[in-house]
């Protein structure tokens, strides 16, 4: 497990009159204002936004919706995490997978593991016609469970995480419906990685497009948070659940990085066509700082 130093914020606190009214979600400390949209708690090493949700909307461009540019990454990224549950859950467990999208987890889930699947997805467009023809509820957990107090043996959320506004309330809905002995999964970009700092940095001298990217600004499903091993931590463990274990993944490949990009309606060729210029330098390093990881908790477990 790599170790993640306490950050501080590039910017100077302000005094307590300057203060946002906006709280901490986790420790419920005063945060501090990065820009318009951001903010910043020093506290907890955490980061979220003001930027608005509509998870359901279907009307953006279908750019937002496309997941073939995503596809390469997604399926690295999944068996790297199924090769860590098998290692805690054999086969034949119950997975529930919360925003699966087109059930693309699932279907390796069950493949690869031999586990008995569930996906919730509330947006039809994210669905796709459901291609890999998986078990999927339409909707938003839990209120799509037929069986209120039905239970799974794993919980996951695939990028996910990020975007939830209440995510108090989610926590404690995952721990109604898992197992005593079950694992939460977490996989979400982070601020601990290289790419957070450097498009903060710029954002700060005046070129904001790469961190307002990060963000997802203007998407109709933007990021509301950012957290750091340390934030997510500290946010589960007020629920009784511990951090066991964490990885590193990928947050982008080099296959299909130009179609991406072009998901973002403010784009231009020009800045497409930089943007991958320095992300085909970027990459070779990538790893050494990862700016996506994937967290696994349990009910009053040690850290690990």
């Amino acid at each position: 497990m790599a170790h993640i130093q306490k950050s501080s914020p590039d910017f100077i606190k302000p005094s307590p009159k300057e203060l946002p009214e906006n709280l901490c979600m986790i420790c419920g400390g005063p945060s501090l204002k990065f820009s318009t949209d951001y903010y910043y708690c020093n506290e907890c090493d955490y980061w979220y936004s003001s930027l608005p949700l509509d998870i359901e909307n279907t009307s953006a461009p279908e750019s937002e919706y496309e997941l073939v540019s995503y596809e390469h990454t997604r399926a690295s990224n999944y068996k790297r995490i199924l090769n860590e549950l098998l290692k805690m859950h054999p086969p034949g467990s119950r997975l529930l997978e919360i925003g699966c999208a087109d059930g693309l987890f699932l279907k390796l889930a069950q493949v690869e593991n031999k586990y008995s699947v569930l996906g919730i997805e509330p947006n039809s467009k994210m669905m796709a016609n459901n291609p890999y023809e998986q078990p999927i509820e339409s909707g938003y957990f839990p209120d799509v469970l037929d069986d209120k107090a039905d239970t799974f043996d794993i919980i996951v959320l695939n990028c996910v995480f990020e975007h939830v506004p209440t995510p108090r309330d989610l926590i404690d809905s995952f721990k109604k419906h898992l197992k005593q002995a079950g694992t939460i999964v977490i996989n979400v970009p982070v601020s601990t990685g290289l790419m957070f700092p450097l498009s903060k940095l710029l954002s700060r001298i005046g070129i904001t497009y790469p961190f307002n990217r990060l963000w997802q600004k203007d998407f109709v499903s933007p990021h509301v948070h950012f957290f750091s091993k340390r934030s997510i931590s500290k946010l589960f463990q007020g629920h009784g659940l511990n951090l066991i274990r964490n990885s590193p993944l990928s947050i982008f490949s080099l296959g299909g990085i130009y179609a991406r990009l072009s998901i973002d309606p403010n784009s231009r060729m020009i800045q497409k066509l930089i943007i991958v210029a320095l992300l085909y330098c970027y990459y070779p390093i990538a790893s050494l700082f990862p700016d996506s990881r994937v967290f696994f908790f349990k009910k009053g477990t040690d850290i690990i």
